[in-house]
């Protein structure tokens, strides 16, 4: 049971938990649930092949032709081999991953952070990956290419089951280490056509 307050506003939450291991590839039905007067529905979930064992990541723009006075989402994408660690983000009270990290994005002058995306399963050339987002938003303010910076992270993931101290079932994790380039984003600038008498940038 979680317990969270936001703005003086009291959430409690119960949840319960299963886990288990796939055993082969295949799309399964995990049966719906009814909890008090709320049914839950079914479930299905496809088991892909396991990627190997790490993390890696890259740098994802959107809009991909970036414009002069048009903001940008910059992501940067991580994937990996098995499921995060999450946490309760206390800013939104929603559970996102225990990434740490240096991300030089966050020194440029106007960049604001978006958030975290939920992990999320993603299938790469027959290869699935638990991954998720770091989005920032940048408003590019002259014609000049923008440089995102890349980053370093490391992601605690549950790589199997074991025993705490205490000999109880817990989770066993690994942090493996992202390295993730920096991209160059060239800027296309806004069309001649209907722009006022003395534009000189964008506003």
């Amino acid at each position: 049971q979680e317990t969270s307050i936001v703005n003086d506003d009291r959430t409690d939450r119960t949840m319960f938990r299963w886990q288990g291991t796939p055993s082969a590839e295949g799309t399964y039905e995990i049966g719906g649930i009814r909890a008090g007067a709320r049914e839950l529905p079914a479930l299905t979930l496809t088991v892909g092949k396991r990627p190997a064992e790490g993390a890696t990541g890259e740098i994802v723009v959107e809009p991909e032709k970036a414009v002069v006075g048009v903001p940008l989402t910059i992501s940067y994408r991580f994937f990996c081999s098995h499921r995060p660690v999450t946490g309760m983000d206390p800013s939104t009270g929603a559970e996102s991953p225990q990434v740490r990290g240096d991300f030089p994005i966050t020194d440029i002058s106007g960049v604001s952070l978006l958030g975290v995306s939920p992990v999320r399963g993603q299938t790469v050339e027959g290869r699935t990956y638990q991954t998720f987002d770091i989005r920032f938003r940048i408003v590019p303010s002259s014609e000049n290419a923008v440089t995102v910076p890349g980053c370093r992270a490391h992601i605690p993931c549950v790589v199997g089951r074991g025993q705490d101290w205490m000999g109880f079932p817990a989770d066993r994790q690994k942090i493996f280490p992202v390295t993730i380039p920096a991209r160059v984003v060239p800027v296309a600038p806004l069309p001649a056509e209907g722009r006022p008498a003395g534009f000189t940038w964008a506003v």
